[in-house]
């Protein structure tokens, strides 16, 4: 049996849809290793939607985009997805990555005590800048793409096969790369913001839970 993969990936403001279009690659990488995907995108994303398939398919893999806080994941419209100590056993058995700001500070240690094998997110803000010319098209932006495109060798490490803590290294190494890069150039200060906010990203990121689990 195939193994399911749930997707969210909201997309109602221009920080969201961004989110959802970078996810794209995502979604095709899913597609090509032939899991059975369940994609939650824009209105779908709702927690009515999201209880339903979760209790009904039991993914193995949860990759959770949206708005959030210590202790819950939003999905369409800011609509609650998880909440700390309300259904985190939905995520029971299943490895997890959360690119939603703060949500691994309360809501991902109690998933994992819920019964989820392992979590990957964030303890602080996950941010990323934007250009404004790019706000049409988030795939091309290449400043947005510094933030985001590390962020998803975590997810696409994962679906690959290789461990949670592959997927975590994977991403930090990434994203260490980039602030080389931004490090190197010539200083501006939309560079010095985005030093730190990358900066920030690196340094909340975190695991919980078995960081040897596989998808």
């Amino acid at each position: 049996m195939n193994k399911v993969v749930l997707v969210t990936r909201p997309n109602h403001d221009e920080t969201t849809n961004y989110l959802d279009k970078w996810s794209e690659p995502i979604i095709k990488l899913a597609n090509q290793k032939n899991y059975k995907l369940i994609d939650l995108r824009g209105e779908k994303a709702t927690r009515s939607v999201f209880e339903g398939y979760a209790r009904k398919h039991h993914p193995s893999f949860f990759f959770l985009n949206g708005h959030g806080s210590e202790k819950i994941i939003a999905g369409q419209n800011n609509e609650y997805l998880l909440v700390y100590k309300e259904n985190e056993t939905l995520c029971a058995g299943a490895v997890l990555y959360v690119r939603s700001c703060s949500a691994a500070k309360l809501l991902g240690q109690s998933l994992v005590t819920s019964g989820a094998r392992a979590c990957i997110g964030y303890t602080s803000k996950f941010g990323f800048m934007r250009l404004l010319s790019s706000t049409t098209k988030p795939i091309l932006d290449p400043l947005a793409k510094l933030f985001i495109e590390p962020a998803n060798l975590v997810a696409t490490t994962l679906l690959k096969g290789h461990s949670v803590l592959d997927a975590h290294q994977r991403g930090i190494s990434g994203m260490k790369k980039n602030l080389k890069r931004m490090l190197s150039s010539e200083s501006t200060q939309q560079n010095s913001n985005a030093v730190v906010l990358l900066w920030s990203n690196i340094r909340g990121q975190v695991v919980i839970g078995d960081s040897s689990a596989t998808i």
